[in-house]
C-alpha cells in the first residue's frame, strides 16, 4: 500500500510543501502513527522506501523506542505522529536520542526538512504541535542500523534525579550557611 499524502494535517501550506518535496526527493524514509492506550501500543507504520525499515521496539506513555535501518547510506527523515495521551508534552521536555546520545531541537520545521550532513551532530529534529497531535520531525544524517529513543521528560523528574537531589541539597546548604552567618553578624 502507498499513502502518497503523509499525515500532517492542520500545518501550513510551506511545511506540507517541504514534506511533499521530500517525499518526492527520497528523503522521507517513514512516516509512523502511534498510539499507547492502557499500556498497549496501536501503531501503523508507513516504509516510503523498499530498502528503509523501521521497527517499534518498544512503547509505553511518555517513551518510545523505535529501530531504523537502511541499505542507503543518506540521511533520511522519520515521522513520528502521536496524540497527547501518548507524549506529554505539556510542562515536560522533550528528548530525542540516536544511538544513545541526544540530538539538538530546533523550531524550525524547514532546517530538518532540508537538513543534510552525515555527522552525528547533523542530528536534528522538531516537534510540531496541535491540540490533540504532536508530530515530531528527525533527520537521522547517515544509515545502517539506528536505535531512536524519544522520551518525555517532566520537570520534576529531574529535581528527584541524583543530580536534582544534590542541587536542592546544596543550595539548602548555602540558604542555612546563610542564615547562620546573618545570625552571628547580629549578635
Amino acid at each position: 500500500m502507498f499513502r502518497a499524502m503523509p499525515a500532517l494535517a492542520n500545518r501550513s501550506l510551506t511545511a506540507e510543501e517541504a514534506l511533499f518535496y521530500a517525499l518526492v526527493q527520497n528523503r522521507l524514509g517513514c512516516e509512523i502513527s502511534l498510539l499507547v492506550r492502557n499500556g498497549n501500543a496501536i501503531y501503523d507504520i508507513m516504509e516510503y522506501h523498499h530498502q528503509f525499515r523501521v521497527k517499534v521496539m518498544s512503547a509505553i506513555k511518555n517513551r518510545i523506542a523505535l529501530e531504523v535501518s537502511s541499505e542507503n547510506h543518506e540521511g533520511k527523515l522519520v515521522l513520528v505522529n502521536v496524540d497527547k495521551n501518548t507524549l506529554q508534552m505539556k510542562n515536560a521536555n522533550l528528548v530525542v536520542k540516536i544511538d544513545g546520545k541526544i540530538i539538538k531541537e530546533t523550531t524550525k520545521p524547514l532546517e530538518v526538512l532540508f537538513a543534510f550532513g552525515s555527522g552525528e551532530s547533523d542530528a536534528v529534529y522538531t516537534v510540531l504541535h496541535n491540540d490533540e497531535i504532536s508530530q515530531i520531525l528527525i533527520y537521522v544524517p547517515s544509515f545502517s542500523n539506528h536505535a531512536i529513543e524519544i522520551e518525555s521528560v517532566s520537570f520534576l523528574a529531574n529535581i528527584f534525579s541524583p543530580f536534582g537531589i544534590a542541587a536542592v541539597l546544596s543550595a539548602f546548604a548555602i540558604v542555612c550557611a546563610s542564615a547562620v552567618v546573618l545570625v552571628k553578624k547580629k549578635l
